[in-house]
């Protein structure tokens, strides 16, 4: 409920869960806080170290996913030679966020996400932003001591929080529900579709309410 999320805030689990309600990939992955975590009872691998850490960051930032009008161009112009694998890689890479404890970095509070938006290789640092701008800028933090403020317990959930790979929904060479042009992809209109100057005709819906409650129209 809203009023709990509001008080409690979510989890790893539960910001997964809203990303793939809005169609995002998303790749979940936790520090590793001792070799005995390394690998779940299933044998396989269930937590990551500071050096895949740094890797997705550097990843993250070098190939940031492509705008849809992007992909759609890329895939619409070359639709004769890709087959559909090769139309999902236009999608391009990820965008990595972090679920990190405040106190651990110094600050108040305590769990909170924010995406990576840059890498400075030469102080091994990071910028992190979307930090509550009404308490701090966004701000470098090395590498290290982002992911150390990851692996204290999440207390609702018992684990450490962790990182997030974030990856536009998957495309495929025929994923659109129709085909589209170059033209409509780049939003260029038909010309019988533009109203000729001083017609009094506009393609807004609301156009006329916006005049009519223009503040500056009303104060004339």
């Amino acid at each position: 409920e809203k009023e709990r999320v509001e008080r409690e805030g979510v989890t790893l689990e539960q910001f997964c869960g809203l990303a793939r309600c809005q169609g995002v990939d998303v790749k979940k992955k936790r520090p590793l806080r001792d070799r005995g975590e390394q690998r779940n009872a299933a044998g396989s691998l269930d937590a990551h170290d500071i050096h895949e850490f740094r890797n997705d960051i550097i990843n993250a930032v070098r190939m940031p996913p492509k705008t849809q009008q992007e992909t759609d161009l890329e895939i619409a112009t070359n639709a004769d030679t890709l087959n559909d694998s090769q139309a999902r890689a236009c999608n391009g890479g990820y965008f990595l966020v972090t679920s990190f404890g405040r106190s651990s970095l110094s600050q108040t509070g305590d769990g909170h996400f924010s995406p990576i938006a840059a890498y400075h290789e030469p102080s091994d640092s990071c910028l992190v932003l979307d930090v509550a701008r009404f308490k701090y800028a966004p701000y470098w933090v090395t590498v290290k001591d982002l992911y150390d403020a990851m692996k204290p317990e999440d207390k609702a959930t018992g684990q450490s929080r962790g990182w997030l790979l974030m990856y536009p929904p998957t495309k495929g060479k025929h994923g659109s529900k129709k085909s589209l042009t170059v033209e409509e992809i780049e939003g260029k209109r038909p010309a019988a579709c533009v109203p000729l100057a001083g017609s009094g005709v506009s393609l807004c819906a609301v156009e006329k309410i916006k005049v009519d409650y223009c503040s500056v129209n009303n104060n004339k």
